[in-house]
């Protein structure tokens, strides 16, 4: 049995807030979506913050408070648009259903990069080709980060090889495994197996599969 949707005392006053200012604005509607816009152009660490201040300069706290209360909730999203349609008129929901489904994956990724530390990686990208002119592999690597800037580094396969375990003694660190989300260390685990497989010397692995095969004594 899902258990009913549980409303804010203060939405109501909010909803009532954003039709006086949406009656008094016949443009109200084109202004909410030019700030929206302008301030998700980016989705950085700042971009649900600077969205809302704008919107709040603008609507008023109130009103702004419906669209943060909608927006910020991804599950359950359309059970509270449901609930607020009972008290709402026809244009309130029309924008709130407007903006939810032009905007909704852009305010997610806003508000997940709210809880980001603003040099914190954000996308990855890899280029690996092979120098037939130097006998080697080429690495250039770039990370986006949330702030807006794209570090870049390359080298050769030795070089990268030595920043990954320097990067894994860094790791090595932390004191508790419980720093770290499981689903995480179950992918770290199956890709480090891959290529611990990948450049154990061959010797090596057959001897190990020859010991383990070995009866026990």
């Amino acid at each position: 049995m899902v258990a009913p949707l549980l409303t804010p005392d203060w939405l109501p006053a909010g909803v009532a807030a954003l039709n006086t200012f949406l009656e008094s604005n016949p443009r109200a509607e084109e202004r909410i979506e030019e700030i929206i816009n302008k301030r998700l152009s980016n989705t950085d660490t700042g971009a649900w913050q600077a969205v809302f201040v704008s919107l709040e300069n603008y609507l008023g706290k109130e009103a702004t408070d419906v669209l943060d209360y909608v927006l910020q909730t991804q599950v359950g999203q359309m059970e509270i648009l449901q609930e607020i349609s009972k008290f709402a008129s026809p244009q309130i929901m029309n924008i709130l259903r407007t903006i939810t489904s032009l905007y909704g994956s852009e305010f997610e990724k806003a508000f997940l990069a709210l809880k980001q530390m603003a040099n914190s990686w954000k996308m990855f990208y890899r280029d690996v080709h092979y120098d037939f002119v130097n006998k080697r592999y080429q690495f250039r690597l770039r990370f986006e980060k949330y702030n807006g800037e794209v570090p870049f580094i390359e080298g050769d396969a030795d070089s990268i090889l030595d920043l990954t375990q320097l990067m894994i003694q860094t790791l090595l660190f932390i004191d508790s495994r419980d720093a770290f989300r499981k689903d995480l260390v179950d992918q770290f685990i199956e890709r480090a197996n891959q290529f611990i497989n990948f450049v154990r010397p061959q010797d090596v692995e057959t001897q190990n599969k020859q010991e383990t095969s070995k009866p026990a004594k």
